[in-house]
C-alpha cells in the first residue's frame, strides 16, 4: 500500500457527530498521528 493510500484510509477514521469533541477527537488525532508514524518505520 502507497502512503498516499495509507492517508487517505487514516482521514477516513471518523468519528460520530456527536462525539467529534473534546476528548474523542484528540484520541482520534493521536491515533491517526501515530499509525502514519509507524506507517513511516515500517516503510
Amino acid at each position: 500500500m502507497r502512503m498516499n493510500e495509507f492517508m487517505k484510509k487514516l482521514a477516513g477514521m471518523v468519528l460520530p457527530s456527536w462525539m467529534d469533541r473534546g476528548e474523542p477527537r484528540k484520541l482520534l488525532q493521536t491515533a491517526r498521528r501515530f499509525w502514519a508514524e509507524v506507517y513511516g518505520w515500517v516503510t
